[in-house]
């Protein structure tokens, strides 16, 4: 299986991804950042993490306007969502997060690394040296297993950030924007 990419919102990056806004709001060129369709965008900047994790995931909240939820749940068993809705992720270190989401049929994690760049459907297994599909039911080749053993996946640019929680998004997606 070779890398399998999809070309998806040319102006849109992983948060607008994750959150199915293929056009967001405001500045496109500087990136989609949680709060920024409510004109709070969260930054990255000095302060202790988990203030900045509680301030995306209320960036997040507030940009889904009452459609978006929080669904506490390990990284390791993601919840299924009800009919109509798809789980996002969202990871975090002091420099910045990262979004994902699973496709609610295949339960296949997919990604966008920038504004530009395409959707990331499979990822390389260097041990393996095969193109593989994160996938909540398989035991190896799984969400947790790409966050705590990224260097085993190439290319993975996130190495050495944080979980920082699930979100049940409706199918249509949320307006994003900064």
């Amino acid at each position: 299986m070779p890398q399998e990419e999809l070309v998806w919102g040319v102006n849109a990056n992983c948060y607008a991804y994750a959150f199915n806004c293929p056009n967001p709001i405001g500045n496109a060129a500087a990136g989609a950042v949680p709060g920024g369709a409510t004109g709070n965008p969260v930054l990255p900047g000095p302060g202790p993490l988990p203030a900045y994790l509680a301030q995306l995931i209320a960036g997040v909240i507030a940009d889904g306007a009452g459609q978006v939820i929080q669904v506490v749940a390990p990284i390791a068993n993601p919840p299924g969502t009800p009919a109509s809705t798809y789980l996002a992720a969202l990871i975090y270190n002091a420099g910045g997060f990262h979004c994902l989401r699973r496709d609610s049929y295949t339960q296949r994690w997919s990604w966008k690394d920038g504004n530009a760049q395409t959707v990331k459907l499979n990822i390389m297994s260097v041990p393996n040296q095969q193109w593989v599909y994160i996938n909540d039911q398989h035991p190896q080749y799984n969400l947790n297993d790409l966050l705590t053993n990224h260097q085993q996946y190439a290319p993975w640019n996130y190495g050495g950030m944080f979980f920082g929680g699930f979100f049940q998004v409706p199918d249509a997606g949320i307006i994003v924007g900064r």
